[in-house]
């Protein structure tokens, strides 16, 4: 109560962007007497309530929470290199999945205008099938300038014993 009175006191210094109160419905399970919804704040809000509070213990948990957000943004910014790493990796990733989109079109719907964006894309190409025709031998030859490697097994005629 003396938390929220102290945020009412000082409504002023609390825009919406730094604070929010919670619903009732978010606050189900955290006892049955609560006469009053609790606040919850942002990263600005916090540096606000340091301010605004003036217990104790209200200011050793506001410096606290403030040398939290300093290292965490000494360690954003000392690994920001791995950071932008994970970003190219990820827009890679991205890359890579439309290929496999336009592979695997190509490969379902078999035209060859979509082969022919595929493969003009490709320069190696690994196939693994147990059913491998001449059509596929057909088709890797019209490609030369991507390199196949075709994996198969070979399959036993007839039916297991039983």
């Amino acid at each position: 109560m003396l938390f929220n009175q102290a945020v009412k006191r000082n409504i002023e210094r609390f825009p919406n962007k730094f604070k929010f109160q919670l619903t009732e419905s978010s606050t189900k399970g955290w006892g049955t007497h609560r006469k009053y919804l609790p606040y919850v704040f942002t990263e600005q809000g916090v540096s606000i309530l340091s301010a605004v509070l003036r217990s104790k213990i209200a200011i050793e948990v506001s410096i606290k929470v403030i040398e939290s957000f300093v290292q965490m943004r000494r360690f954003i910014s000392s690994n920001s290199n791995v950071f932008g790493r994970f970003e190219r990796t990820e827009q890679r990733l991205s890359l890579h999945d439309e290929n496999f989109n336009k592979i695997f079109n190509a490969l379902e719907y078999k035209t060859k205008n979509q082969h022919k964006v595929y493969f003009t894309m490709v320069k190696y190409m690994m196939l693994i099938d147990n059913y491998i025709d001449d059509t596929i031998f057909t088709l890797c030859s019209k490609y030369p300038n991507v390199r196949f490697t075709i994996y198969i097994k070979a399959i036993k005629v007839g039916f297991p014993k039983v």
